[in-house]
């Protein structure tokens, strides 16, 4: 099974508001994760109201998606980076 990560356009604005540094280093980070033979195992099941989400770290930032299974690919769409201080507040 192979994954494959898409950021939405909202993950994509995220994104675009950040310094250069930390944008780069994030999608360094998401395609490590896109790398793994299975990166739901570094991610993190969410609780509560977001149970159904995951999330991936990026240093200080976090990035929240949902998994849906297209044919053979397994498809993890990034909605949200933000701070960890505010990215729980969707």
């Amino acid at each position: 099974m192979s994954y494959e990560i898409r950021l939405t356009p909202s993950a994509e604005s995220d994104l675009s508001r950040l310094d250069k540094a930390d944008a780069r280093m994030i999608i360094k980070k998401l395609r490590y994760y896109e790398s793994l033979s299975s990166p739901l195992q570094e991610a993190k099941a969410l609780k509560g109201e977001f149970k159904g989400y995951y999330r991936f770290r990026a240093g200080k930032y976090r990035a929240i998606f949902i998994k849906a299974k297209g044919g053979e690919i397994i498809i993890l769409h990034i909605l949200k980076i933000l701070h960890r201080k505010d990215v729980y507040r969707i």
